[in-house]
This record gives C-alpha cells, structure tokens and sequence, in this order.
C-alpha cells in the first residue's frame, strides 16, 4: 500500500477499528497518521503479561483520570471519552503485542473488542479512532496463512 493510500484509509473514520499489523509497516502506518493530524500514541507491551498491566500502561499512555476503574468497562468507558485529549483523530499504536497475545490471548482479543467498539463509537462523530497492535512479520504470516486455510 502506498503512503497516500495509507493516508486516505486512515483518514475516513468509518472504517476505523483495531488492526493487526506487521511491525515493518507500524513506522510508514503511523506517519500517514500523522499527516493526517491524528494524535498518536504509543504503547510498548514489551513484557506485559496481565490485564491489570495492560490497562496501567493504556492509562499511562493515555493520560486516563486516576479514577480509572482497571477493568474492561473502564476502559471502554475511557475510550469512548477521550475529552481529555480532545484530537480530530486517534492512532494508537500497540508495539510488542506478540507478548501480550502469547502470554494472554482471551485478554488480547478482549482487547482488540474493545477497541473496535471504541473506533465504532467514534465515527458516529466523524473521528478516526485507529488502533494498531504490531506482530513480527513471521507471526503475521502464520495468520493469514491459517486464515486462508479456513
């Protein structure tokens, strides 16, 4: 994909949502964010191996109230708030996840629900709300090639 089709999918909130993508194209994805005037964040989850520290470094790097509740319906609540980071779009970028993925895969793919619920809720309003958690090229390829098997 080109960087101005990069830039011109990011740009449309309707189909905004959570995105596995190769950790080789997170760098030329986040800078068409970027152009795009999207608020990018990252979130390292090098070592991260539970819930509760997924949802601190979420709320670190999102700068969440401290009345934060720690818990899935928090976060969606958060998310779906954001007016403390007011932005005509979100990028949020979720580097390591292959860790995360591996040592809690049901916590993973809550994750990843709750963050398309979020990108849904947003493009009610017209707002962007990309996220994108970065696996290593071989782990990408095993998933397409077993969803091709299907």
């Amino acid at each position: 994909m080109s960087a101005s089709e990069m830039q011109t999918m990011l740009a449309d909130a309707r189909n905004a949502g959570a995105m596995l993508v190769s950790e080789d194209d997170l760098p030329d994805l986040r800078n068409a964010a970027q152009r795009n005037g999207l608020l990018c964040r990252q979130i390292d989850l090098a070592g991260c191996r539970s819930k509760l520290n997924l949802l601190d470094r979420i709320a670190h790097a999102l700068q969440f109230p401290k009345t934060f509740g720690r818990n899935w319906d928090a976060l969606a609540d958060c998310l779906g708030d954001l007016g403390w980071l007011p932005a005509k779009g979100y990028w949020i970028e979720f580097t390591h996840a292959a860790e995360f993925r591996k040592a809690a895969p049901e916590d993973f793919d809550t994750l990843t629900s709750v963050l398309d619920d979020a990108a849904t809720s947003w493009a009610t309003q017209k707002i962007a709300f990309w996220s994108a958690l970065a696996l290593p090229d071989a782990l990408m390829d095993a998933l397409d090639d077993e969803a091709v098997d299907r």
